[in-house]
């Protein structure tokens, strides 16, 4: 997963100690991951194909 970091790419704070081993390769904190899972991020892609596709 990479290396972790004792502070936030967001927003610059310290991550806890008890975050950084619980989670390996953390890079933000509580708050700013909370913001991020929030966040809908939407693809102009559809993944999803047509119905048409799945019958040949």
């Amino acid at each position: 997963m990479g290396t972790g970091s004792t502070d936030c790419d967001d927003c610059g704070e310290d991550i806890p100690r008890e975050r950084q081993v619980a989670l390996s390769g953390v890079r933000t904190c509580v708050a700013c991951q909370t913001h991020r899972d929030r966040t809908v991020i939407n693809s102009a892609i559809n993944r999803r194909g047509n119905k048409d596709s799945h019958l040949r």
